[in-house]
């Protein structure tokens, strides 16, 4: 039996929300398409066990991924990167 482009697009999906749905599937941050790295980079986090909204401000996308590398970071939850 051969399986269509089309089947195995819905197979994918269906693979994917079941693992949504069973937290195993984790989304990254959204990015900014065309971010420019050498401008301030303004990433929107959440902090804490109580989520706590904040905007975190870097000079610049390599500062932003210095950042994101480090222990520090790992209190946050990075939602969204962008230029201001």
């Amino acid at each position: 039996m051969r399986i269509t482009e089309w089947q195995l697009r819905q197979i994918v999906r269906e693979e994917i929300s079941e693992m949504a749905a069973r937290g195993r599937l984790e989304e990254g941050p959204s990015v900014q398409k065309g971010i420019d790295k050498d401008k301030k980079i303004l990433v929107d986090v959440l902090q804490g066990m109580k989520s706590t909204p904040k905007t975190k401000t870097f000079k610049n996308m390599a500062a932003y991924e210095k950042w994101a590398d480090s222990e520090a970071a790992e209190d946050f939850e990075i939602k969204r990167v962008y230029n201001e």
